[in-house]
């Protein structure tokens, strides 16, 4: 995938969640505990072989507890597709939410460098999966 793709992925992604789901500026805004940031780093870190991201409320850590997938029956390719799809849907959730935290943090006229950080990760991610 190109960084344009990845880039526009993304961007399309941050417009669905304020369009759709109603995350405009004023109710990203009230997320001043580093909510925005911690769901983003939950879907980061979350690879899709759990059936779901779970959070450790406790200092702030991630951890990827859950009950496994069911197994997809068939073609071993149906799998990996399905785990790619997975990936590609959270890290392009991951850095929508990665924006919506930026801009944040550049409202209130605070330092976004670590957020910056993660969504080059994101991007760089994005940019090495091979669409099939």
């Amino acid at each position: 995938m190109t960084f344009e793709d990845a880039a526009n992925l993304i961007l399309a992604e941050r417009k669905r969640q304020v369009e759709i789901e109603g995350q405009t500026e004023k109710r990203i805004d009230e997320y001043v505990d580093g909510e925005m940031m911690q769901a983003a780093l939950v879907r980061l870190k979350w690879d899709g072989k759990t059936a779901s991201p779970k959070r450790e409320v406790s200092s702030n850590a991630i951890s990827e507890n859950g009950a496994g997938v069911e197994a997809v029956i068939g073609c071993p390719w149906a799998a990996l597709r399905k785990k790619l799809k997975v990936r590609l849907s959270n890290l392009v959730s991951a850095g929508a939410l990665f924006i919506a935290e930026r801009d944040r943090l550049s409202r209130a006229k605070r330092c976004r460098a670590h957020v910056d950080e993660k969504l080059d990760l994101v991007i760089r991610e994005l940019e090495a999966i091979e669409i099939m």
